[in-house]
């Protein structure tokens, strides 16, 4: 567990846990404890930030406020002011997730009612190399469109594909019916801030 400011550079371990035998529900009097603490210091905790393993999954519906649909955050039981704590995925394993949904042929994905395919990201980098020998797409090689087991786990591969040169090259390049699945990649490229300040 890392606590890190959301407008300063403070970055603090606070905590870490073996997760191998942990369940959700024992996740949640941890995290609760850890809040109690955080808080009592005089930090104001704003949002927390899990990878999408499964325990980390139920302990998001179980603390997540229950009447929505979507467990996005729940009401800080130590707040007087009854302030929220969003509940997030971090933003790696996002880029991965939809990196590797785009990439799997038997999911049929859409964006805007248009479908997004995985087959305009191929062609964009085969016209590109076959047409000189050499990439237009600096980042991108052949590991980054052809898959392996090895290659799907890997962040950067994810983050160069979902980008938002990829996204313009497929407009440059490639026939209007990419257009979507070029819109799709290039909202995935606003996960790739590392901090606030560095943005403004």
């Amino acid at each position: 567990m890392t606590l890190k400011g959301l407008f300063t550079e403070l970055t603090f371990r606070y905590a870490s846990f073996p997760s191998t035998n942990l369940t959700g529900e024992q996740l949640v009097p941890i995290f609760l404890q850890a809040l109690l603490r955080i808080e009592t210091c005089g930090f104001h905790v704003t949002s927390i930030k899990l990878d999408g393993c499964s325990v980390n999954k139920k302990f998001y519906k179980i603390i997540a406020d229950n009447t929505r649909n979507i467990k996005h955050k729940f009401q800080n039981p130590l707040s007087s002011e009854k302030r929220d704590v969003f509940l997030f995925s971090d933003p790696p394993h996002l880029i991965k997730t939809v990196r590797n949904g785009l990439a799997n042929p038997k999911r049929n994905m859409h964006f805007k009612g248009r479908s997004t395919s995985w087959d305009f990201v191929k062609q964009l980098y085969e016209m590109t190399i076959t047409n000189t020998g050499l990439t237009t797409l600096p980042k991108i090689r052949h590991e980054h469109i052809f898959l392996t087991n090895f290659s799907k786990m890997r962040v950067d591969l994810a983050a160069h594909t979902v980008s938002t040169t990829v996204a313009k090259a497929m407009r440059h390049f490639l026939t209007e019916e990419a257009e979507e699945t070029a819109n799709f990649i290039e909202k995935f490229d606003w996960l790739n801030v590392t901090n606030y300040q560095e943005c403004y």
